[in-house]
């Protein structure tokens, strides 16, 4: 658990950090949002295989996020996901016999660009943007039984990094949005790409 728990603490460190804007939202042209999204990524064969999970995570996270001048901003994500267990264990808990299941730990930074806010025709009130971001994603997995003190832990090597994702952002008012995103992992990351929907709200 203490690579999880590094990982958990330098991603909320992060979120804070990128928080501190909203502060000061009056004097500088900045629009924080905070969501919640869901996520679902692809995990390289290879390394499904020999570390004996599924090759599709599912998970959730929130994210937090800043935008200057419209088109610049700055984003942090902080999610867990849950990877099938193809190599479970069983132990006997204060609970009786329980069986081992793999999740994942997620922190994310990406920086990006993005379209000026179009009104949609239709709807005056409603507007639609298009981007592109680039960033960084650490990843910590474990197998081990959910709630057991004293119980087996592995840590798996599955590893996640450098990224670059398209994305559709959506308000139909202008205190909440709709969002979809594609991310493509480059490198030597296990993650292949993931899918990204979600929800956020201006704060």
């Amino acid at each position: 658990m203490r690579s999880s728990t590094k990982i958990a603490c330098a991603a909320g460190a992060c979120l804070l950090l990128v928080y501190q804007p909203a502060r000061a939202q009056q004097a500088r042209p900045l629009q924080t949002s905070v969501g919640l999204e869901l996520i679902t990524g692809k995990i390289e064969g290879v390394a499904a295989q020999s570390q004996g999970t599924g090759s599709r995570a599912w998970g959730m996270q929130v994210n937090m996020g800043v935008t200057a001048l419209r088109v610049l901003s700055l984003s942090a994500d902080l999610g867990i996901a849950d990877i099938a267990d193809n190599n479970a264990f069983s132990e006997e808990t204060t609970g009786g016999e329980m069986t081992s299941s793999v999740q994942a730990f997620l922190g994310t930074l990406a920086v990006g660009l993005r379209t000026p806010p179009l009104a949609i025709p239709e709807e005056p009130s409603a507007t639609v943007a298009a981007g592109v971001n680039v960033g960084h994603t650490w990843m910590s997995a474990e197998r081990g039984i959910v709630n057991c003190t004293d119980c087996t832990e592995q840590d798996l090597e599955i590893t996640a990094g450098n990224f670059w994702e398209p994305g559709l952002y959506v308000a139909p008012g202008r205190r909440w949005g709709l969002n979809a995103r594609y991310r493509v992992y480059m490198g030597e990351s296990d993650l292949q790409n993931a899918i990204l929907i979600g929800i956020s709200g201006v704060l």
